[in-house]
């Protein structure tokens, strides 16, 4: 990895963890600015690392800033939307008496 290509992930990186909604106590905790690669990290906000990650391996650091930003926004609306499917499929199972009862019979 070139000083430029680490440069542009650690200022990625840090713009995300800017901008996430929870507060983060320690960016440290999900980015190891010396290598410009994600934290070996499995706890916290799974969410943003999996951001991170995915944000680490599908992004073209020679680009400009705004396809890299794209990528990103394209990263997470991918997951919002398995995330939607996700609840989509799992609302039947829950009739509002006793949500999952089958699951664990």
């Amino acid at each position: 990895m070139t000083r430029q290509e680490k440069t542009r992930r650690n200022r990625l990186a840090r713009l995300i963890m800017g901008k996430w909604p929870v507060d983060i106590v320690t960016p440290d905790d999900f980015w190891d600015f010396k290598s410009g690669k994600p934290a070996d990290n499995n706890g916290g906000d799974t969410l943003l690392l999996f951001v991170l990650r995915e944000m680490s391996d599908t992004v073209e650091f020679d680009g400009s800033a705004s396809e890299a930003i794209q990528k990103v926004s394209g990263i997470i609306e991918e997951a919002r939307d398995d995330m939607a499917e996700l609840d989509c499929n799992l609302t039947p199972y829950c009739d509002g008496k006793e949500c999952g009862k089958e699951l664990w019979a």
